[in-house]
């Protein structure tokens, strides 16, 4: 189940891929050309068993919404939830709404593993090493755990949490939705009455400290009535939590704003005040200059960039509204897709780790060729990506009544054990005789 199925907007998702829209801007397109790709979710149509009629599938475009690429592109399991590694260079996401699984990607698809099934809302730590997440645990209650990626050993983070863990860029802190108690005036006698809802809570990486920080500060609007807070994420620079909130008391079910707040629950500010719309599940731009997030609008959802606060509070930029340009305080939004059919948008950071290189075995005549570490396996698999540096021992073996004559490519001779070291793609042949 995405987080995008689990709001009171009411919008059902035409089938089909991103219409790519560039921004309709130089000086936006300026402002966020050096961040890295958008990663996002979009239906398509679906041969799930017994399922539903469409299926989601993760795909990455560049900044100005062009470059749409699917990298799951799969009709039988839903994949959700994407996130980017700290580097760039990886995405986190959920496989299979049933089994909730964890997995992980390389920033180009390849690459997927699965991690830890149970799992939803993903959030990897500053050093991309772990990756909290809201858990389900057999016969106990449900948490934000942080799972290790090497050793896949869990840490319970706390159990007073219902979705949506968010680790803080510098790694102390996590910030998580749960149902919380809080005291409103009644709208009519003014009246103290306890209430609950979704806030946004922080708390230290080892659960203790929590302050919640969306409940507004005394004597403030959001204090006067309840709102139902979800979706934090953390600027880059850990200065600020930008959060959706839709209003309850006096009038239930208002739209859902984009607000902004400090860490410690002071200068909450809404960004998007603008009642004809549903504006959702904000992400930060890696320079922290953007926000990006989804607009609920006609039969579906667009992904929309605006410009980010510097501090809190701020005071509003005046501009004329436009028919068809959505308005933030802080400046103009722009729109980056306009299909209809893009959500659960995370946008990351420009990598600099070099992509794994591929190494590429071509046979001739009888025989085949294996590797260790393993990954070819030529006749059937004779391609496969190693990390940088990696040092790949080939091995030619001939089939009955041939032989092994020799290499081609980056290996050469006529050994029947080849070392590479895989500092960039390679090609290597290996040639066998009767």
């Amino acid at each position: 189940m995405s987080r995008r199925s689990r709001i009171s907007v009411v919008a059902t998702l035409t089938a089909g891929i991103i219409a790519p829209l560039a921004l309709t801007t130089a000086s936006a397109l300026a402002a966020i050309a050096p961040n890295g790709q958008i990663a996002y979710v979009a239906r398509g149509a679906s041969t799930i068993p017994f399922g539903p009629t469409e299926q989601q599938d993760i795909w990455v475009m560049n900044p100005d919404g062009t470059g749409a690429v699917n990298l799951t592109d799969t009709t039988d399991i839903d994949e959700f939830s994407p996130v980017w590694s700290p580097d760039g260079s990886r995405i986190a996401f959920i496989s299979d709404s049933f089994t909730r699984t964890l997995s992980v990607m390389n920033a180009d698809g390849s690459g997927k593993t699965a991690i830890v099934s149970g799992a939803l809302d993903p959030s990897w730590g500053p050093d991309g090493s772990q990756i909290a997440v809201m858990k389900e645990r057999e016969g106990l209650a449900a948490a934000v755990v942080i799972v290790d990626l090497d050793t896949l050993a869990e840490t319970v983070v706390t159990e007073h949490a219902a979705m949506e863990p968010v680790w803080s860029p510098d790694g102390s802190k996590i910030a998580f939705v749960d149902v919380r108690p809080e005291t409103y005036p009644d709208p009519s006698t003014g009246e103290p009455v306890q209430g609950s809802q979704h806030e946004i809570v922080v708390a230290n990486v080892d659960g203790s400290g929590e302050v919640v920080v969306s409940a507004g500060e005394p004597g403030s609007d959001r204090a006067l009535y309840l709102e139902e807070d979800r979706a934090p994420a953390w600027s880059p620079d850990g200065s600020k939590i930008v959060f959706m909130s839709q209003a309850q008391v006096p009038a239930c079910c208002g739209p859902w704003q984009l607000w902004a707040v400090n860490p410690d629950g002071s200068a909450a500010t809404n960004l998007t005040a603008d009642d004809t719309v549903n504006d959702l599940f904000p992400a930060w731009s890696p320079d922290g200059t953007q926000i990006l997030f989804q607009r609920a609008a006609g039969a579906g959802y667009d992904l929309f960039a605006m410009p980010a606060p510097a501090t809190l509070p701020i005071t509003p930029i005046t501009i004329a509204r436009q028919a068809v340009t959505p308005l933030a305080i802080t400046g103009a939004a722009v729109s980056l897709t306009t299909s209809g059919n893009a959500f659960d948008a995370n946008w990351g950071a420009e990598s600099t780790v070099a992509p794994a290189p591929k190494l590429s075995v071509m046979v001739s005549g009888r025989g085949h060729v294996t590797s260790r570490p393993a990954g070819i396996n030529c006749g059937s698999d004779c391609e496969e990506t190693f990390d940088n540096g990696t040092r790949v021992t080939l091995r030619a073996t001939a089939n009955w009544w041939a032989k092994f004559v020799g290499w081609g490519g980056a290996c050469t001779g006529r050994r029947a054990i080849c070392t590479i070291t895989m500092d960039d793609a390679k090609t290597v042949t290996a040639t066998f005789r009767r």
